[in-house]
């Protein structure tokens, strides 16, 4: 398998302005590059910046992995760019070594995030990060936003499947496979009228375990495999499967986002 390489680039200024919703991101020999990241203006703290920085590269390495495994070799994190604000005028950020290189471009006018394929948000309390769709199943979204909290969380590390997972919206067009608590339309669990018991909304291998989306049971996660995409889930590592023998069986029947928007079709189908 091709060993994932990994260069991360952080840039003060931009020199050119895209044009909105237009994403420049190229892949090539399966690795992405061109993935702008927008940091927040407002984090006033040195020390959050360093932290966020930090953070972010590996949360980035990690994922880079996970996608390469979950894409069967496909795809990567080649290099990304971090778009860091004017107001953020700390020499630590320029650093170079054998793994990340440094670039600083300046111009008469700083970047706006809108033309960034990850923002991250000025909250620090808020920890939900998601994806802004502007288009239908099958087509990338217009940009991901992760929260400060997100990245500042002492458990960011563990957050790289919940990445994996926005990105896999955001590039692949595909939408979330777990139900959500108290929700008419993707309810956390159904029943078939076939079936006297119920199912969990999503797609499993697993037979001997029910997992409740909010609990705080992972044990219960450790027995079966499940999909990526299912966001109840976050140490999930494949997409689903149409034919069970090729990974994780896809359940067209589930009440999922994905299976309403994309023609009950597999996640790994999408991707394809």
């Amino acid at each position: 398998m091709m060993k994932a390489i990994f260069a991360l680039t952080l840039t003060l200024y931009f020199i050119s302005i895209r044009s909105l919703a237009t994403s420049s991101i190229q892949i090539d020999n399966n690795g992405y590059s061109n993935i702008l990241i927008a940091l927040p203006r407002n984090l006033e703290k040195t020390e959050d910046r360093t932290r966020m920085i930090n953070n972010l590269k590996n949360l980035l390495q990690q994922s880079s992995a996970k996608l390469m495994n979950a894409t069967k070799g496909r795809a990567y994190f080649r290099n990304v760019t971090f778009i860091i604000p004017s107001k953020w005028n700390d020499p630590e950020y320029s650093m170079s070594d054998s793994q990340n290189s440094t670039s600083t471009f300046h111009s008469e006018t700083e970047i706006n995030s809108e033309v960034a394929d990850i923002v991250v948000t000025d909250s620090p309390e808020d920890t939900s990060s998601y994806v802004l769709h502007h288009r239908g199943c099958g087509y990338h979204a217009l940009r991901i936003y992760l929260s400060t909290g997100f990245l500042l969380s002492n458990h960011v590390l563990q957050n790289s499947s919940e990445f994996v997972r926005l990105w896999a919206e955001y590039r692949y067009g595909l939408f979330p496979e777990g139900g959500f608590q108290e929700d008419e339309k993707y309810p956390p669990t159904y029943q078939l009228p076939w079936k006297s018991t119920s199912s969990v909304t999503g797609c499993s291998s697993g037979k001997h375990c029910i997992y409740i989306p909010g609990s705080d049971d992972e044990s219960c996660e450790e027995q079966f495999t499940s999909s990526l995409m299912d966001q109840n889930l976050p140490k999930a590592s494949w997409f689903c499967e149409v034919e069970h023998y090729l990974g994780v069986r896809h359940f067209p029947e589930a009440p999922s986002k994905h299976n309403l928007l994309c023609r009950e079709e597999g996640t790994w189908f999408t991707v394809l």
